[in-house]
Order: structure tokens, then C-alpha cells, then sequence
């Protein structure tokens, strides 16, 4: 149940979207794989509106780096969220948590920025494609619809893949009886066999 719709979560973000729906539909520019595929009348569109730049909008590795929170700190992780403050002394944990909510806070809007430009920019490139007159091809509808279908399919096989490798090795240590709790190994009796060598004329 913990599994469920993981890959639609996974599709969610921007960093596996992006990459991910850029290579699927690079594929669809080959005629031969809409070979016995109905293709759709694209629907007339209108023209699409930019979408607006969000209050406050930062890049997520800069947040920590600019604004209120410029010169507070002396090193980042590889996210940019701080590890060091000015003085060059740990972050303590519960200020690193509060700095963690408020970086997952400003890569939720980031994301959700860059994938409506995304859109923006699709749905932009096919008004102007209708409105020359070329409507000639796979809508860019389809075209996405299919590849979206796609991009998750690929990423639930991914996932039950690492599943079941974890599993095996999940399985193999519980089986040596490494996962035991305290309390349960403490009265398991444990039997060693070994194999009386009885060799009396070596070669």
C-alpha cells in the first residue's frame, strides 16, 4: 500500500517530468510508431495566456544564498540548504528543519512555476502551428497524453525493479538474523555446523 501511485508522485516532480517527457517525445517525431494509431482532430484552440511569476519565486539552491536570508550562512549541501552558519558552526537541527520546510516550500512553487511555463510554451508552439494552417500530423495533445501514459509505465516497472532487488537483500539478512530485535536474540539459541575434516592420506 506504501507503493501505491509512487510513480505518479514520482512523475510529479519537475526534475523526473522534464528530462523523462522530453525524451518520450522526441520518439514521437517517428511516423512508423503512430502506425495503426487513431489519430485525433486536433480541437481549435485559443491563444494561450502567460502564466504569472509567483510572489517571492526563487530558485531553490538560491533561497539560503539571497534575499533575508543572504550572508547567514557559510556552507550548503548539494540542495543549498544550509549546513554552516556564518560563524562557521553547525546549524543547529532545529533551525536545519525549519530551513528544510521552508526549501521544500520554495521547490513546491518553483516546480510548479517552470512546469506551467512548460505548458505555457507547448500550448503556444500549437496555437501558432494552427493558426499557419499546418495541422498536418499527431496533435500535440495526443502526442503528450500518449508519452505521459508512457513516462509513468516505465517509471512502475523502475520502482517494482528496486523493489524486488532491495527485497532479496532485505531477505537474505533477515534470514541470517541481522533484523532481529535485542529481545528476540537474546534467547535464540544459535547452532554452528562444521565438517569434521577425517582426511588421513593427503594427496
Amino acid at each position: 500500500k506504501k507503493f501505491k501511485g509512487l510513480e505518479a508522485k514520482c512523475f510529479g516532480s519537475f526534475d523526473v517530468q522534464d528530462p523523462l517527457m522530453n525524451r518520450l517525445m522526441a520518439f514521437c517525431d517517428d511516423s512508423s510508431i503512430w502506425e495503426d494509431v487513431k489519430i485525433e482532430k486536433a480541437a481549435k484552440m485559443k491563444e494561450p495566456k502567460e502564466p504569472k511569476e509567483p510572489k517571492g519565486l526563487v530558485e531553490p539552491s538560491e533561497v539560503f544564498r539571497s534575499g533575508k536570508h543572504q550572508g547567514k550562512f557559510s556552507d550548503f549541501d548539494a540542495k543549498g540548504i544550509p549546513t554552516m552558519l556564518e560563524d562557521g558552526s553547525d546549524v543547529p537541527e532545529k533551525q536545519k528543519a525549519a530551513l528544510t520546510k521552508e526549501y521544500d516550500a520554495a521547490r513546491k512553487k518553483w516546480d510548479t512555476h517552470q512546469a506551467a511555463l512548460a505548458k505555457y510554451n507547448r500550448d503556444l508552439a500549437e496555437y501558432e502551428k494552427q493558426q499557419s494552417g499546418d495541422n498536418e500530423g499527431v496533435p500535440e495533445k495526443q502526442k503528450r497524453a500518449a508519452c505521459e501514459a508512457a513516462a509513468v509505465d516505465i517509471l512502475r516497472n523502475l520502482i517494482n525493479k528496486s523493489v524486488a532487488y532491495h527485497a532479496k537483500d532485505l531477505a537474505a539478512e533477515v534470514n541470517k538474523g541481522s533484523k532481529d530485535p535485542d529481545d528476540l536474540t537474546s534467547i535464540i539459541v544459535k547452532v554452528s555446523l562444521e565438517h569434521e575434516d577425517k582426511t588421513t592420506d593427503p594427496v
